[in-house]
């Protein structure tokens, strides 16, 4: 097990990281995406095993589990992301794969004999 204080650093210090490595531009949305919802992922995970943090259905939370229940949002945020991410990586697949295309038409024509 890990101290209360050590805990609460480790979540400091990966919570600047992933937000360094949210706002810098040379890391893509699907990478940012996917760290941040396993971030938020693992938050959701303590809210939820923790004892007292939800109601006895063990999904609404309860007063002291609302600070841990928020981060349902972040999840959330990094998963619209990923989407995002891969949504481009496919548009800029189809793009390359129209352009290969056209140069190798534009190619066929050139050699076909008039």
């Amino acid at each position: 097990t890990m101290a209360p204080e050590q805990f609460g650093k480790a979540v400091s210090v990966g919570e600047m990281a992933l937000g360094a490595a949210l706002l810098t531009p040379f890391v893509s949305p699907l990478v940012a995406g996917a760290a941040l919802a396993a971030f938020s992922g693992g938050l959701l995970q303590t809210y939820r095993k923790t004892p007292g943090m939800t109601r006895d259905d063990g999904v609404r939370p309860t007063q002291d589990g609302l600070s841990l229940a928020k981060d349902v949002w972040m999840f959330a945020t990094g998963l619209a992301l990923v989407l995002d991410g891969l949504i481009d990586d496919a548009k800029g697949a189809a793009k390359s794969t129209k352009k290969a295309t056209r140069k190798k038409a534009k190619a066929f024509k050139k050699a076909l004999p008039v």
